[in-house]
């Protein structure tokens, strides 16, 4: 069951969004025999006011300052200092993940802030109170401010019509610890509901990898292989063409790019990984893909 605080946090933060047009044309190149559909989430899912996890809508130093004052630590004019010391936090995780060979790697940003705080603590910029913080609590305060999101137009409405369906629906995202109750709080509804199980919801932090990385699509392999659905009979659906289309449609999903907002559309033009790939479909509203499924069912 989520806590109330986390609850609380993301509605006082929360703000509506609408997704900008990409210009970029709805296409189908083949028809969908689908048992499953599984979903990327920012970008995707929800409109991200910067288009993905781990980017920047409000200055990260303004955000960092924000997030501590919230919880009664005072770091006024330390803010630059604070988001800094948890970005050299990551990066010499990541260094440390990639000198053991992992390409793309995760981290669990809750951690990384109790290093954070831990080394300002250290170093005399931080009071002493800060090392007892609620490293969740910080991550989440700080997540709101510099990543506004809000529910996708039709979001509600496709994933019922899938759940009615029948279809097997899944996650994979690059994600962190409060993107489910994010999703959960903004829509009403818990993942179950939609009918999304446990072992559907591969997360990147808890695997310790980020897509594109072919253990997130293959973790989702092993899953559906327990019922017998194999990554042909699936559909991808995210926004991004290396780290959602190539990166599922290399372990054999079909795909489809969903073009449906300015903001978060990657479509890596000039990254090596993705030239000549074409996803098998392009979406640009949420409610095309409930269409184009519940078509297909009915014939």
């Amino acid at each position: 069951m989520m806590s109330d605080w986390i609850e609380a946090t993301i509605r006082r933060h929360a703000v509506p969004l609408e997704p900008r047009a990409t210009g970029v044309p709805p296409r189908r190149s083949k028809p969908l025999a689908l048992k499953g559909i599984l979903f990327d989430i920012y970008g995707t899912l929800l409109v991200s006011a910067v288009g993905d996890i781990g980017s920047s809508e409000m200055p990260e130093a303004e955000a960092a300052e924000g997030a501590l004052r919230s919880l009664d630590c005072e770091a006024r004019g330390k803010g630059e200092l604070v988001a800094t010391t948890l970005r050299r936090t990551i990066e010499r995780h990541h260094a440390e993940a990639k000198r053991r060979g992992i390409d793309y790697p995760e981290v669990a940003i809750d951690r990384m802030w109790c290093e954070a705080l831990d080394r300002l603590v250290d170093q005399g910029q931080l009071p002493a109170a800060a090392r007892q913080l609620d490293a969740r609590r910080v991550s989440l305060e700080y997540e709101m401010r510099v990543n506004p999101v809000w529910p996708m137009p039709g979001l509600s409405e496709m994933l019922g019509r899938l759940r009615q369906l029948g279809l097997v629906l899944g996650i994979i995202s690059n994600a962190q610890w409060f993107t489910r109750p994010i999703f959960e709080t903004l829509t009403g509804k818990n993942l179950a509901y939609w009918g999304i199980t446990d072992d559907l919801q591969i997360y990147s932090y808890r695997l310790g990898q980020a897509k594109p990385s072919a253990h997130l699509f293959q973790t989702a392999e092993t899953a559906l292989s327990r019922r017998d659905v194999s990554p042909s009979q699936v559909l991808y659906l995210g926004n991004d063409m290396r780290n959602d289309c190539w990166g599922a449609g290399r372990t054999g999903f079909q795909t489809a790019l969903f073009a449906g907002d300015e903001r978060s559309l990657r479509l890596r033009e000039d990254d090596p990984l993705v030239q000549g790939y074409e996803p098998d479909w392009v979406i640009t509203d949420l409610r095309e893909l409930a269409e184009a499924v519940t078509a297909t069912a009915l014939r």
